[in-house]
């Protein structure tokens, strides 16, 4: 089976300076020679205490936080050496939910734009994307009133769902909970 993410040996440090008049700086080691491969179809839980670095760890994978040293391969593209388009099909195969929807939801936009944009932003056709809106929002169980709903309706579990059903829109390859 080949694998959808390849991780080997990622380390990812941060430097804190001490203060203005200190020129020393401490280094904090966030995630240290982390390898792991998941295949496709695959489930895989990361679980470790607060500020072990499963968030920092995901936020690499994603591309929001560079790496310190190693690699990251996802669908055979390495995210060091991926050019515009490399990164745009990424963008498109990988959905992520965060661990506060509502931080990422737009209380100016309903549910059904709020699901409806990453679709947009990726040239799906407005009805199509208003189709799919109510099909990954029934996947989520949730009834098609709420597509009128705007995030301060919500209770934080909806907003949970919502988000989810956001993520699933495109139909991604990989998704990631950053929890």
């Amino acid at each position: 089976m080949t694998a959808m993410v390849e991780i080997k040996e990622l380390e990812k440090q941060f430097s804190l300076s001490r203060g203005i008049w200190q020129k020393d700086s401490r280094v904090i080691k966030a995630v240290d020679q982390v390898s792991f491969s998941i295949g496709e179809g695959e489930i895989v839980g990361l679980v470790g205490e607060s500020g072990s670095g499963k968030t920092t760890l995901a936020r690499v994978i994603l591309g929001l936080t560079s790496m310190t040293s190693g690699s990251v391969v996802i669908d055979g593209v390495d995210l060091e050496k991926a050019d515009k388009k490399d990164r745009d099909k990424l963008h498109r195969e990988i959905a992520v939910v965060f661990q506060d929807p509502a931080s990422n939801l737009n209380p100016r936009q309903t549910v059904e734009n709020s699901i409806m944009r990453p679709m947009r932003i990726h040239g799906v056709p407005k009805a199509e994307a208003r189709r799919r809106a109510r099909e990954v929002l029934a996947m989520v169980k949730m009834d098609e009133r709420y597509l009128d709903s705007y995030p301060h309706q919500l209770s934080g579990g909806q907003l949970q769902r919502i988000a989810i059903a956001r993520a699933l829109a495109l139909s991604p390859r990989i998704m990631i909970s950053a929890r």
